[in-house]
């Protein structure tokens, strides 16, 4: 009783102390579960994904589709949306206390809300579709079945993604709207490698200039350490890769916690509860992006590297950076969390560096050698790996502006000579003379393309014969030394090819690469294609009065002008001409595919009996789909064409007689 009165008196002042927002974030009884008796997930929220932060939790339907979805709480329907990408269908509610909740990959809408969506269709003649709807227009109570989950939109199997937004549409973690443990988990996160990365160009990770990658002893119950006393000089950050697991699913799961301590000091902090759509790409900074593209892994940063604004960093004064001014042993403390308070713990112990040469035994010289270039963190880093006798010195190099320059070996490391070079705009590297051999007079020269230093907070316009590349404000996340280099064209091309930027480096939003059209070819159907998986791959085909061709990307790559004339090819799947549709089927469908520049999807259009009829696009499975399940044509012949269009204009139509 006196617990009662207690918390009725305490629970107004905090509300007032921290301005209303605890309300928003306390465990209520009064959300229900969107999807009663499936509280396994098989994604957390803000755990990482392809270019963003997961935006909620998908929950899930272990492969069933047409589960019923329910609202959390009272209010009314926002938003309805239909598309063949993204979240497919959605149903979108806002609540009466203010906050939105989102429900995507559905299967399909109950009848009041498919009615609707169907009558704009038919009237658009137009699948995808998004309906704002009037406050109140549509009232929904808690715990009403609004949809039944599904697999559409740009979803890879059968689930339920939720999310709740507060009244800004600022993303909360849905799993704060309910009591602790309605997800059951008991395990602690699972750490595999940290990592200690140089960050300038003085420092050093055990002698080296290159990240060092460790992996950590366990001890068990979420206790892990580094064995080895890490040898450190100059600016470093500590990074980590690892993930968490829920009890009912064996899914890796993200992290919503971390925090970095050095000697028992709190240096860093990432919180992971809420942030903003708008800031979602800061994940590439908030990984290491440039590995991650290398090798396929994501190691997590402690530290905040310029350009990251990310809000989920809460303790800023020294950025997470860390460089050790004394002699002594440190000790530092990594500590992981999962929303349900489970933690696990890496400790390690860090030493500066004493040893001041950079040449500790002496090199080993060898007949002949190789040379590897990466770029990282503005600085160029020269690897040559069996060193000659003429690398001793350093590596002859001549400036943008005609200055020669010597360039003296930074370290030797086994059988690498490492070099390395601050980026300077007004020095930038233009021509290096490399001897693979023993010889004087047989040099391999090395040519530089840095074009242009780009700084995020203005426009950047770049021009280099044919191609025009247009970074607009806040493209990048900060200053960049761009490289633009151009090969030479090859078969089946209407332009060189050209090399822009370095593709270890994020974008935050997209820019532009435009081409002049060549006078030979059919200007209509070029492209801007994109090398990527190993071959070429169009980027886009936008137009302007003064025959350039655009494309908007945001990843840095090889563009070229190609030609697409090949229509797209229609082909049925569960039909033929003159078959009859049988009683059972409740859809039919059809293979659509191109070539190479893909499949406009708003350009598919399907008509029965010269009627538009809604055709959904599966682009995963290059698939339409007309579901008639409950609006069946009559009894009798009827016949059906289907229009197609890929985006460089190529048409391919067919028509088909059918009996139902």
């Amino acid at each position: 009783m006196l617990g009662s009165k207690l918390s009725k008196r305490i629970l107004p002042l905090l509300c007032v102390f921290l301005g209303g927002a605890f309300l928003s974030f306390l465990p209520s009884d009064s959300y229900e579960y969107p999807m009663k008796g499936y509280e396994a997930l098989a994604g957390t929220f803000g755990e990482l994904r392809g270019n963003h932060f997961h935006s909620g939790i998908d929950i899930k339907s272990f492969r069933k589709i047409g589960i019923p979805v329910k609202a959390v709480t009272d209010g009314y329907v926002y938003r309805l949306k239909t598309s063949p990408f993204g979240f497919g269908r959605a149903v979108y509610l806002k609540h009466d206390d203010g906050n939105f909740s989102v429900y995507a990959h559905l299967d399909r809408f109950i009848d009041t809300y498919d009615s609707l969506v169907y009558q704009r269709q038919i009237k658009e003649e137009k699948f995808e579709q998004e309906i704002y709807l009037p406050k109140d227009q549509i009232r929904v109570k808690k715990g009403q079945v609004i949809g039944y989950s599904g697999n559409s939109g740009s979803s890879f199997g059968p689930h339920l993604h939720f999310e709740i937004r507060d009244k800004d549409e600022k993303i909360i973690n849905p799993l704060k709207f309910y009591p602790v443990g309605k997800i059951k988990d008991h395990i602690n996160p699972i750490i595999q490698e940290i990592a200690f990365e140089p960050l300038e160009i003085d420092s050093r990770v055990e002698g080296k200039w290159r990240k060092l990658r460790q992996t950590p002893v366990n001890l068990g119950n979420g206790s892990y350490k580094i064995k080895d006393l890490i040898h450190v000089r100059g600016k470093f950050g500590i990074e980590y890769m690892a993930h968490d697991k829920l009890d009912a699913a064996a899914n890796k799961c993200g992290i919503n916690y971390a925090k970095l301590y050095l000697d028992g000091k709190l240096v860093e902090e990432f919180r992971l509860d809420t942030f903003s759509f708008d800031e979602s790409r800061h994940i590439n900074m908030h990984i290491d992006y440039a590995f991650y593209k290398r090798a396929r892994r994501k190691f997590q940063r402690t530290y905040i590297l310029p350009g990251n604004r990310f809000s989920g960093y809460k303790y800023k004064k020294s950025q997470g950076i860390i460089e050790l001014n004394d002699d002594s042993i440190h000790f530092f403390k990594l500590v992981l969390s999962d929303f349900a308070g489970n933690k696990s713990t890496v400790n390690g112990r860090l030493i500066r560096d004493k040893r001041s040469s950079e040449f500790p035994t002496k090199p080993t010289y060898y007949p002949k050698s190789e040379l590897k270039v990466e770029e990282k963190h503005g600085i160029l880093k020269l690897t040559v790996s069996n060193p000659t006798k003429l690398c001793s010195n350093g590596l002859n190099y001549t400036t943008i502006l005609g200055d020669k320059k010597l360039l003296k070996p930074a370290y030797y490391s086994g059988k690498e000579m490492v070099f390395l070079l601050k980026l300077d705009r007004y020095a930038y590297p233009k021509e290096l003379s490399f001897y693979p051999g023993n010889s004087t007079t047989k040099s391999t020269p090395l040519t530089f393309s840095y074009y242009e230093e780009l700084f995020p907070d203005q426009n950047n316009l770049v021009e280099l014969d044919e191609l025009q590349v247009y970074f607009p404000y806040k493209t990048i996340f900060s200053h960049q030394h761009l490289v633009v280099r151009k090969l030479p064209q090859k078969a089946k091309m209407y332009s060189d090819i050209f090399v822009v930027g370095n593709e270890g480096v994020p974008i935050n939003s997209a820019y532009l690469v435009g081409f002049k059209a060549p006078k030979k070819g059919n200007y209509e159907k070029l492209l801007v294609a994109k090398w990527g998986n190993g071959k070429w791959e169009y980027a886009g085909n936008v137009k302007d009065n003064g025959r350039t061709i655009y494309a908007s990307l945001k990843e840095f790559g090889q563009f070229c002008l190609m030609a697409d004339s090949i229509s797209p090819t229609i082909k049925p799947i569960n039909f033929s001409n003159n078959s009859t549709i049988p009683e059972a089927a409740t859809s039919i469908s059809l293979r659509v595919d191109d070539e190479f520049s893909g499949i406009d999807y708003e350009s598919i259009r399907g008509e029965l009996d010269g009627k538009w009829v809604p055709f959904e696009y599966y682009f995963r499975q290059d698939r339409i789909r007309y579901d008639f399940s409950d609006r069946r044509p009559n009894k009798g012949s009827h016949k059906l064409v289907i229009r197609v269009k890929d985006n460089s204009g190529n048409s391919k139509e067919l028509s088909y007689q059918l009996r139902f």
